[in-house]
């Protein structure tokens, strides 16, 4: 199976307080993303991860965020 070996990582207190962080920075800038991505992305650099997705154009607004884009 494919997803045999991957981790399932717990949003915690710790990923919320990052998210909302960076609520707070792409609210200044006028260029909010869904809940939901926020909190992908905040938990990706809470663990020090790279972001594998399709929906480029939301997450690359996360300042720190490393995204692996499709070739």
């Amino acid at each position: 199976m494919m997803f045999a070996n991957m981790e399932i990582l717990p949003l915690d207190f710790a990923c919320a307080e990052k998210a909302a962080i960076i609520y707070k920075d792409l609210k200044k800038k006028g260029m909010l993303i869904e809940a939901e991505d926020l909190f992908i992305g905040a938990t990706a650099m809470h663990h020090s991860l790279k972001l594998a997705t399709g929906n480029i154009q939301h997450f690359e607004r996360i300042e720190g965020l490393t995204l692996i884009k499709k070739e």
